[in-house]
């Protein structure tokens, strides 16, 4: 009877010593948190491709992390690069249609509201 009561105490301890052990683990991780979750969308994402290319290229052990890296560099980069160019062919209009002569009176006329909530208030 003594020995069933002790090996539930080294039981309860183990479970203890398990769940602390995670704790610390979880402490740890905290900062990385965010970067360990882009890494397992990433590898979600990626997977298919990386199974594609390796049905391609059997046996291509340094060909075909270079093929998926620049694969997936493409898919990521291409549409803020697009996003980028549209951005800037836009902030080009608006300047061009800000520049005429009237945009500039009425601009030239509201001044005195951005004036006016610019003055700190004692």
């Amino acid at each position: 009877m003594h020995d069933l009561e002790e090996l539930k105490g080294f039981r309860s301890a183990r479970w203890g010593m398990v769940l602390a052990l995670v704790a610390l683990g979880v402490l740890t991780l905290q900062p990385l948190m965010g970067t360990l979750i882009w890494a397992g969308i990433l590898t979600i994402l990626c997977m298919p491709i990386h199974h594609w290319l390796l049905v391609r290229f059997p046996r291509q052990d340094f060909l075909l992390p270079i093929l998926i890296i620049l694969s997936g560099t493409v898919i990521l980069i291409w549409p803020v690069y697009w996003l980028l160019v549209t951005l800037q062919e836009e902030v080009s209009i608006a300047s061009q249609l800000l520049s005429c002569t009237p945009c500039n009176l009425l601009i030239y006329r509201l001044n005195w509201v951005v004036f006016l909530f610019s003055v700190p208030f004692l």
